[in-house]
């Protein structure tokens, strides 16, 4: 892991497998954030499920997040480069999720596949905007317009 993705990485170990799937569902924006820069991601991811890229203002981020547009630009150039880190973000938290699921530990293939089924029947059990794939929504919206954005999204759907 290089030190862009040790910056962008979420720590989260103590958690079980059951925890994380919680945590995704309910999503990151009712985790804590541990400072100014994650709450404005936690706050832009939920925005833009919700809302699309486009549809979500720099000035709707901040006042979600409680922080000035000072304080926004402080951590990010442009509006794209926090679409950038908000895919980044997103993929270090769904990596976790999927990596971490107890599906994995099952050895009988039809045992594992029910588990797989069951896992992902309990991520849709929510509001549509509460299950939506972050960089699914992004890339549809913007694979054209901005290709650093594609890019990010990419790396995250092509990892996973």
């Amino acid at each position: 892991m290089d030190a862009t993705q040790q910056k962008n990485s979420v720590k989260f170990s103590h958690l079980t497998n059951t925890d994380w799937l919680v945590c995704y569902l309910m999503f990151v924006t009712d985790l804590p954030a541990a400072n100014t820069r994650e709450r404005i991601l936690n706050v832009a991811a939920d925005l833009i499920r919700a809302r699309g890229f486009g549809a979500t203002r720099v000035d709707d981020i901040c006042k979600a997040a409680g922080i000035t547009k000072g304080a926004f630009f402080h951590y990010f150039d442009t509006k794209e480069a926090m679409g950038v880190a908000v895919a980044i973000y997103w993929r270090n938290l769904i990596e976790r999720l999927f990596v971490d699921a107890a599906y994995h530990t099952i050895s009988d293939p039809a045992e594992k596949l029910i588990a797989y089924i069951d896992f992902r029947k309990a991520i849709l059990d929510r509001s549509i905007a509460a299950f939506t794939c972050l960089v699914g929504t992004m890339v549809a919206e913007t694979y054209a317009s901005h290709p650093t954005i594609r890019a990010a999204c990419a790396d995250t759907i092509d990892d996973h």
